[in-house]
């Protein structure tokens, strides 16, 4: 008996995953999670690094745990499948949730 085939993680799942791992591995805020962008993670030698803007423009820069290392790397990857198939992900995003909002 073969073993069920195990099923790539959707976009939402992905974007869930790295937000979630960022709070937990780095204990920063939730507005501070939201808020970055895709440069502030960064590979500084062998290791990944997250940028964090905090209150009264103060930044940290945090080293990665191999974990979040993955969740963001595997973020990355599902955009760019995203960008590259055409479909804009609040479109993609709507229909798979079944949400019947008209994005013109």
């Amino acid at each position: 008996m073969t073993a069920p085939k195990k099923k790539s993680p959707t976009w939402s799942a992905c974007a869930n995953r790295a937000l979630i791992g960022v709070m937990v591995y780095t204990f920063a805020r939730v507005n501070v999670v939201i808020g970055m962008k895709v440069k502030d993670y960064f590979v500084q030698g062998r290791r990944g690094w997250v940028r964090l803007h905090e209150k009264g423009g103060e930044e940290h820069e945090v080293p990665c745990h191999h974990n979040l290392e993955q969740f963001l790397h595997r973020r990355r990857r599902h955009r760019r499948r995203l960008r590259r198939s055409l479909i804009p992900h609040d479109r993609a995003c709507s229909s798979r949730c079944g949400s019947r909002t008209r994005i013109a």
